[in-house]
């Protein structure tokens, strides 16, 4: 639901991604992400920004 609310607000040609039926499993909600699509993501967003490998994404980090 925040993810839309950010969307609506900053990006309103978007689709929503949270199916509001069933928030757990979205069977016919295009484009939901489940939690572990954001579990994933998260992942792979601090690997790539965490260049000193301390856990935190800072701004010790070497990012342009």
């Amino acid at each position: 639901m925040m993810e839309n609310a950010w969307r609506e607000e900053n990006c309103p040609w978007l689709e929503d991604v949270y199916c509001n039926y069933n928030p757990f499993t979205c069977v016919v909600c295009d484009g939901s992400w489940s939690c572990e699509d954001v579990y994933n993501i998260t992942i792979e967003v601090m690997a790539y920004y965490d260049t000193n490998g301390d856990g935190n994404i800072s701004d010790i980090d070497n990012i342009d």
